[in-house]
């Protein structure tokens, strides 16, 4: 339904980028995606392969729950979740890799419907999501980079 890839060169080392967009993914996801109402950790410890956790998001006058799990969390290199329930299948991986800014960063996203009645719905589903990410993608890139920051 809705696949989009995305490059940001950030004047931050990996590992700090990395800390932004990983380490820290609980409390600075919903800075950038505001539509998240509540974003919490499930399971115990620290974030890693395999942390588990719950995103409530307001859409359409609705609140969706989507449980996910931390797929992958090599830190200064790459980080991916996926949705493991809820009405849409979502994978985003984000590859960090230095560069002479700092850290190129690549953001992989792809977002599926999961049942039938989000299937029929998707064409008009989709020019909402793909809104809201334009949107979105530009207050991560604000919140990830701070300053002097431009998407490729």
């Amino acid at each position: 339904m809705f696949t989009a890839n995305r490059e940001f060169d950030f004047p931050c080392t990996p590992d700090q980028t990395f800390t932004r967009v990983a380490r820290e993914f609980f409390a600075n996801k919903p800075r950038w995606d505001p539509d998240i109402t509540e974003l919490i950790k499930t399971s115990q410890g620290e974030v890693a392969a395999g942390t588990t956790g719950r995103e409530t998001r307001r859409a359409g006058g609705r609140n969706y729950v989507t449980d996910f799990v931390i797929t992958e969390f090599e830190p200064g290199r790459r980080f991916a979740h996926r949705s493991t329930s809820g009405a849409m299948a979502e994978d985003a991986t984000y590859t960090f890799e230095p560069n002479d800014a700092g850290t190129h960063l690549t953001l992989a996203l792809n977002i599926t419907p999961r049942t039938l009645p989000m299937r029929i719905m998707s064409p008009l589903i989709r020019r909402t999501v793909q809104r809201n990410f334009a949107v979105n993608i530009e207050r991560f890139r604000q919140h990830v980079g701070q300053v002097g920051v431009v998407p490729r």
